[in-house]
């Protein structure tokens, strides 16, 4: 700050992310009562991206490239589901590969990086026919843990984070 006056300095070069997706969604019509009402989802997204970052003091910028944070290479959903009448049940895995989760200096054995993450969640509901509706939910039923780590080797870790089960009932 001088005379009131304050400047922030914060460079980023030229960047992309770039990529693929695909998806399937099939139900199972073509089986017989009551497995018609299966069905699964899938889909897997290849990425790719790279953007400048500026690593420098408040002198001349020294760019470096580096993949843009928090976004995984791999990432991948599968849901099988039944809904039938009333009653509506999936469960669901999700896979998000590993990622950087910031660059700050020159030194790539700086970075911190996310390891992979994946999920397991669940729901089954019930929805009656005066309008009322049971439902219950399960989140990270794998009980994932979240490995944070620097100069590309989870032998580095910076942070480890515990958050469990969840689980809701509601009506």
């Amino acid at each position: 700050v001088y005379n009131g006056y304050s400047s922030a300095y914060n460079y980023s070069g030229d960047g992309y992310i770039q990529g693929v997706e695909v998806s399937l969604q099939k139900d199972f019509t073509f089986l017989p009562a009551p497995f018609d009402g299966f069905g699964i989802y899938a889909n897997a997204a290849f990425i790719d991206s790279e953007v400048e970052i500026d690593v420098g003091d408040l002198g001349d910028p020294i760019l470096r490239t580096v993949p843009f944070f928090n976004q995984a290479d791999e990432i991948y959903n599968f849901q099988l589901y039944y809904e039938r009448g009333g009653l509506s049940a999936r469960v669901a895995w999700s896979y998000q590969g590993d990622s950087t989760s910031s660059s700050f200096s020159d030194n790539p054995d700086m970075d911190n990086y996310r390891s992979p993450r994946e999920s397991v969640d669940a729901r089954v509901s019930y929805a009656f026919e005066n309008g009322l509706q049971l439902w219950l939910t399960g989140s990270n039923l794998n009980d994932h843990r979240a490995l944070n780590y620097r100069n590309g080797d989870e032998f580095f870790v910076s942070s480890y984070e515990v958050f469990g089960r969840e689980f809701r009932l509601g009506i």
